[in-house]
């Protein structure tokens, strides 16, 4: 067992639960995220606009955004400089164009079967036009039709009903549900 206290777990919603019980009940922020699972390359009707990797020319920008999505998801980590550089690096983020950058998404958390979608953000005008769904099918079809990768997958605010609207719609199933406590 660690010695350090914990900033933050995740996990299984009932193994969370009894990890808390057996802490004590320690004083905790709780989010709970639905984990969503693609096995079929998506069909997607496509908004304005075109997919393109990401680059270190983007980096003022996507560092913003993902301090924008920090505030307004309440996780108050975010992504580092450094993990941005390191995606960037390795061609695992990507944007939406039209004509100039309105969202981003990327991938990571590489299994023997899938890849995990991460980092999908809109800036706030952008928002409500198809980006982010034609950003993700995209990169999902991009994943699926490699032939590296079985299946997609993803963490979401159980409570963003806007997300997990475009998630289905672009044929994501659900496939377990985690709890993240934040000490």
């Amino acid at each position: 067992l660690a010695t350090e206290p914990f900033a933050k777990i995740l996990g299984p919603t009932d193994a969370v639960a009894r990890f808390r019980g057996g802490h004590g009940g320690q004083p905790a922020q709780e989010r709970t995220q639905a984990a969503l699972k693609l096995d079929r390359a998506p069909r997607t009707t496509q908004a304005r606009g075109l997919m393109r990797l990401a680059s270190e020319r983007d980096f003022p920008l996507l560092l913003k955004w993902s301090r924008a999505f920090s505030a307004e998801s309440g996780d108050t980590q975010g992504e580092s400089s450094e993990v941005l550089h390191h995606t960037i690096n390795n061609r695992q983020l990507f944007l939406w164009e039209d004509p100039k950058p309105v969202a981003m998404a990327g991938f990571g958390g590489l299994t023997p079967n899938g890849a995990r979608v991460n980092m999908v953000y809109t800036e706030p005008r952008s928002r409500s036009k198809g980006y982010a769904r034609s950003l993700v099918g995209s990169l999902t079809h991009k994943l699926l039709s490699s032939g590296q990768h079985k299946s997609c997958f993803l963490f979401v605010d159980s409570g963003n009903r806007a997300a997990l609207t475009v998630y289905e719609s672009l044929g994501f199933k659900p496939a377990g549900r985690l709890t993240e406590l934040s000490f």
